[in-house]
C-alpha cells in the first residue's frame, strides 16, 4: 500500500496551461486538494485568498511583503466575515515561516525569493505547489517519503504486528499539530476514544465529544466519526455515530467496552471501511468527504475488519438468524467471497495475509486459505500446557492458570502466540510447533509482542527479549530500567513499535532503542486507556487522556509529535535572529496616563492574579449597553473611558466606549489573542500565538511597537489555525515597571520555554531566561539524569503570576531577571483585607 501511493504521488511538474489569474476553483480542481493548509504566496488584495477557502475543511493563509496589501487584504477577508480560518501577514522570505511536512498548498503567481526547495519542505507528502512560470502554471506534488509509514488497523496491518515500517518516527521533541479536546472522559466510566487509524495523508478516529468528567453520568453520549489531516491536524469531516455503543457495554467502567471496538475501523488509500453503529453494516466510505460510498450486504453485526490485499475479512457476531462467522469479501466490488461459520471466537485474534487467515475460539488457532476460505490445519494455541516442576503436596488445591490476553501475529511463514506467560511459534504452512518458551516480565503488557529487526520482542525476566525466530533463542535482551519511572505501573493500552524503537506504556510514551542504549522517557505525555499512542507518517499521534496526573506539566489535547536530536534543541534561538523588534508608527509617541485604582487594567485585575478590586457599587446592577463582537471573546479589562477585549478567533484586539460600547478602534494581530491585554501607562501589551508581543498606544490602537519573543519563526496549526510552535499568552504580566511574558508551549518541546522581561516604552529586552526540562533534570548519586517517582520536573506554559518579588510560571518559580529557583510555588496566604 505504501509503495501504490508513493507512486501515485511521485513529483510531476507539467504545463497546466490555465489563464494568466486562475480562479480559487480552477486552482482547487487542477490541484485536488479538498481540505487542509493552503498558503497564497503574494496574496495582493487578497479576494483569491478569501477565495480558497472552498469549505469549512481550508484553512487558508496568505503573505506578502508590501504592508499596504496586508491592510486591503485584511479589510477584504473581515468584510467577508473570514478573517481567523483565512488570514494574512507581511513576510518577504526567502524561507517561508511553516514546519517541515505541514502544508496541502501553495499557490504563488510569483514566488519572490522563495525558492522552489524551500516551498517542497512546507508541503506534506502528497502536497501540491502551484506555481506560475511564464505564461502558465506548474504543478509540483511532493512525493511520498519511503522513510515514512501509514497505521491501518488498529495493530497496525492485518497481520496484528503492531510495528511501524518508518524510520522517521522518535523520541517526541517538536510539535507538528495539536487539536482538541483536551481530556477524555473520566477512570470512572469508559474511555470516550475508541479508534484511530491512518492512511492516505489523513488520520481517522471515533471519540465521544461529550463532556467529559466525572460529572458525565447520565449526560447523552456524542460519539463521532472524525477526519483529520494528518500532517497539520485540520479537521476535514466529522459524522455523528448515535449507535456506536452497544447494550453490552457496561457503562460505569472505564474497561467496560468490547476488546473489538477498536478494530472495527481500517483505512487504505483513500477509503475508509468501517462499521458506524455496533449491529450495523460494514460501509464503504470516502476518505476526502466522509460519505458511505456503498454499504456491504450481509456484513450486520461486523466486529473486526482486516484488509489484506483487496480481500476483506471480516469477524460476524452471532445473533438470533445465525451463528458468528468469518467472511470475505472484495474489497473493491463488495462481493462476497466466501463464508466459514465460527460459533466460538476469542476477541482480537483474527489476522491474515495474503495467503492465509488465522483466529482462534480461545483454545485453538484455526488457518484458512484467504482465497477461497479453505480450511488448512487447526492447533492449539500455546500448544500442550507444560508440567509443573513439583509435584503438589499431598490435599494442596490445584492452582488455577492465569489465563491473558492473547496475541497472534503472522509474519511472513510464521505464526506467533503469546498470553504474557507463553510464547509459541508455528509454521503458518502446516500448523507445525517450532518452538514455545515461558515469558513474562513488568516492561510491558503480557500481551505485548513485536517482530521487528528479525527478532520476536516480548517481556521477559530482565527487562525485553529479542528472540530468534527459527530457534526460540534470546538474541538480545535490552533492560530499559532507566527509561521507566520508579512507583509506577504499566499504563492500561497497549505498547506499539517502530522498526528503530519499543514505544512502551510505562509512564507515558518510553522510546525503547532496538539498536542501541538511547533510550528516552517521555512521562509528559500520555495516550487515553484502552488505545494508547499511534507511530505513523514521520509522527507520534497522542489522543487526548483521562490522567489527572501531573496537571501542570502532563500535555493536553490530540497532539502529533516529530523528532529532534539534542544538538538541534539546545541550537534553538542562538542563530541569526533577524529583525526581533519592529518599532510602529506610535513609537515613542505614546502620552503615559495612569491606571486609577478604580480600574480593571491587567486580567484578573492585577499582576497577582487576584480577582479583586476596591471598587464599590452604587445600588444594583443595570445593564447599560451591549455590543456584538465576532469570534469567542476574553474576560476584559477596563481603564478610565476604555473597554478593552480580544477576539480569539478574528485575532482582533478591540477598545470599546466605557460608556456606549461603541467600537474606537480595533487592531488586527498577526495571531489569535486568547486573553485579554494589559493596560500600563497609556499602552497596551499583549500576547499572540503568532510568537510575538505587541504593544499598542491605547488613545487610538496605533503600534508603537512588536517584539519576536519565539525564537524562530516556526509556524504550526493549533485548533484548525495557524500558530507559532512559541505561542504567546495574551495576558502578559506587567511587574516592578517590566512586561513579563513567556513564549512557548512545554518545557518538553522545541528546545522549552523562554521567557523575557521587556521594557514597555521600547521593547528592549531587560531579562530573558530559557526552561529547557532536559536541561533541568536532577541527577542521582552518580550525576546521572534522574526523575523521581510522581514527579515531574517540567512545566506548560501559562499565564504569569507576579508576587512577593517573584514571577510564577503554574509550579515554576522565577527570580525578576528569570533565574529558575529552587523553592516550589506554594500559595500565599491572603490576608484578609484582601
Amino acid at each position: 500500500m505504501k509503495k501504490a501511493i508513493a507512486i501515485a504521488t511521485a513529483l510531476v511538474l507539467v504545463g497546466i496551461g490555465a489563464p494568466a489569474a486562475p480562479t480559487a476553483s480552477q486552482i482547487l480542481e487542477a490541484t485536488g486538494v479538498r481540505g487542509g493548509l493552503v498558503v497564497h504566496v503574494g496574496c495582493g488584495d487578497g479576494k483569491l485568498t478569501a477565495a480558497l477557502r472552498a469549505s469549512p475543511s481550508f484553512v487558508v493563509q496568505g503573505l506578502d511583503p508590501d504592508p499596504a496589501n496586508i491592510l486591503k487584504a485584511r479589510a477584504h477577508i473581515r468584510s467577508l466575515g473570514l478573517y481567523g480560518p483565512v488570514s494574512v501577514r507581511q513576510w518577504s522570505g526567502p524561507t517561508l515561516p511553516y514546519a517541515d511536512n505541514l502544508v496541502n498548498l501553495v499557490v504563488a503567481e510569483d514566488l519572490g525569493r522563495v525558492p522552489m526547495t524551500e516551498v517542497m519542505r512546507v508541503l506534506a507528502p502528497g502536497g501540491v505547489a502551484y506555481v506560475a512560470k511564464g505564461n502558465a502554471w506548474t504543478l509540483a506534488r511532493k512525493p511520498w517519503p519511503q522513510q515514512i509509514d501509514q497505521w491501518s488497523h488498529f495493530l497496525h496491518d492485518s497481520t496484528n504486528n503492531a510495528v511501524a515500517h518508518d524510520t522517521v518516527v522518535g523520541p517526541p521533541r517538536r510539535l507538528q499539530w495539536t487539536a482538541g479536546p483536551p481530556w477524555c472522559r473520566s477512570h470512572e466510566f469508559i474511555s470516550s476514544f475508541c479508534a484511530l487509524v491512518a492512511a492516505g495523508g489523513r488520520v481517522y478516529y471515533v471519540m465521544d465529544l461529550a463532556p467529559a468528567g466525572v460529572t458525565a453520568r447520565g449526560v447523552p453520549e456524542k460519539w463521532t466519526l472524525i477526519a483529520r489531516d494528518a500532517f497539520n491536524g485540520i479537521l476535514l469531516w466529522q459524522r455523528p455515530l448515535p449507535k456506536w455503543r452497544g447494550a453490552e457495554w457496561r457503562s460505569t467502567a472505564m474497561r467496560g467496552r468490547p476488546p473489538s471496538v477498536p478494530r472495527r475501523m481500517v483505512a487504505s488509500g483513500d477509503t475508509l471501511y468501517a462499521t458506524l453503529s455496533h449491529e450495523g453494516p460494514l460501509e464503504v466510505i470516502a476518505g476526502s468527504t466522509g460519505k458511505t460510498l456503498r454499504k456491504l450486504p450481509g456484513t450486520e453485526g461486523t466486529q473486526e475488519i482486516v484488509l489484506t490485499g483487496t480481500t476483506l475479512v471480516l469477524r460476524l457476531a452471532p445473533s438470533k438468524d445465525r451463528p458468528g462467522r468469518i467472511s470475505a469479501y472484495d474489497a473493491r466490488s463488495g462481493k462476497p467471497l466466501w463464508k466459514v461459520e465460527a460459533r466460538r471466537y476469542l476477541p482480537q485474534s483474527l489476522a491474515a495475509d495474503q495467503r492465509r487467515v488465522i483466529f482462534s475460539d480461545g483454545a485453538q488457532t484455526t488457518c484458512l486459505a484467504v482465497a477461497n476460505g479453505k480450511f488448512l490445519w487447526r492447533a492449539p494455541d500455546l500448544g500442550e500446557p507444560p508440567q509443573p516442576k513439583e509435584k503438589p503436596r499431598p490435599g494442596a488445591k490445584p492452582r488455577r492458570r492465569r489465563r491473558g490476553q492473547k496475541t497472534f501475529i503472522l509474519y511472513r511463514d510464521t505464526v506467533l502466540v503469546t498470553d504474557g506467560s507463553r510464547l509459541v511459534t508455528r509454521d503458518a504452512a502446516t500448523g507445525k510447533l517450532r518452538w514455545a518458551t515461558r515469558t513474562g516480565g513488568s516492561a510491558m503488557r503480557g500481551h505485548d509482542l513485536f517482530v521487528a529487526r528479525g527478532l520476536a520482542w516480548h517481556a521477559a525476566k530482565g527487562g525485553i527479549a529479542g528472540y530468534d525466530l527459527a530457534t526460540g533463542k534470546v538474541v538480545k535482551t535490552i533492560n530499559p530500567a532507566k527509561a521507566y519511572s520508579r512507583g509506577h505501573h504499566l499504563r492500561c493500552y497497549r505498547a506499539k513499535a517502530t522498526d528503530r524503537y519499543l514505544i512502551t506504556q510505562f509512564r507515558g510514551a518510553e522510546f525503547i532503542s532496538l539498536t542501541d542504549q538511547n533510550h528516552s522517557q517521555n512521562d509528559w505525555t500520555r495516550g487515553p486507556c484502552r488505545y494508547g499512542v499511534m507511530p505513523a507518517n514521520g509522527m507520534l499521534y497522542v489522543p487526548p487522556n483521562q490522567c489527572f496526573c501531573y496537571p501542570g506539566a502532563m500535555m493536553e489535547g490530540f497532539n502529533a509529535y516529530t523528532t529532534a536530536s539534542d544538538a538541534t534543541l539546545a541550537a534553538i534561538g542562538s542563530g541569526p535572529q533577524g529583525n526581533r523588534l519592529v518599532r510602529g508608527p506610535a513609537y515613542g509617541k505614546v502620552e503615559p496616563t495612569t491606571a486609577d485604582p478604580q480600574d480593571w487594567p491587567l486580567y484578573r485585575h492585577d499582576s497577582r492574579r487576584t480577582g479583586a478590586s476596591a471598587t464599590t457599587l452604587a445600588g444594583e446592577p443595570t445593564p447599560l449597553w451591549q455590543t456584538r463582537l465576532p469570534g469567542r471573546l476574553t474576560p476584559p479589562v477596563a481603564v478610565g473611558d476604555r473597554v478593552f477585549v480580544a477576539s480569539k478567533d478574528t485575532h482582533t484586539v478591540y477598545a470599546l466606549d466605557a460608556g456606549s460600547g461603541k467600537v474606537a478602534w480595533s487592531f488586527v494581530a498577526d495571531g489569535a489573542v486568547d486573553s485579554p491585554p494589559s493596560f500600563y501607562r497609556g499602552r497596551l501589551v499583549f500576547g499572540c500565538a503568532d510568537g510575538w508581543v505587541y504593544c499598542l498606544r491605547a488613545s487610538d490602537g496605533v503600534l508603537a511597537w512588536k517584539f519576536r519573543a519565539a525564537p524562530a519563526e516556526r509556524l504550526i496549526v493549533a485548533g484548525s489555525r495557524v500558530e507559532s510552535a512559541w505561542r504567546v499568552h495574551g495576558s502578559v504580566v506587567i511587574h516592578d515597571g517590566l512586561v513579563y511574558c513567556v513564549a512557548g508551549r512545554s518545557s518538553f518541546l522545541d528546545g522549552g520555554i523562554f521567557l523575557y522581561a521587556l521594557r514597555p516604552e521600547t521593547g528592549e529586552v531587560v531579562h530573558q531566561g530559557r526552561f529547557h526540562t532536559a536541561m533541568a533534570t536532577r541527577k542521582d548519586a552518580e550525576g546521572k539524569p534522574f526523575v523521581p517517582a510522581f514527579h515531574i520536573e517540567g512545566t506548560r506554559s501559562d499565564i504569569l503570576v507576579a508576587e512577593g518579588g517573584y514571577i510564577y510560571l503554574d509550579q515554576m518559580k522565577f527570580s525578576p531577571d528569570l533565574k529558575v529557583q529552587d523553592t516550589p510555588y506554594v500559595p500565599h496566604t491572603r490576608d484578609e483585607k484582601t
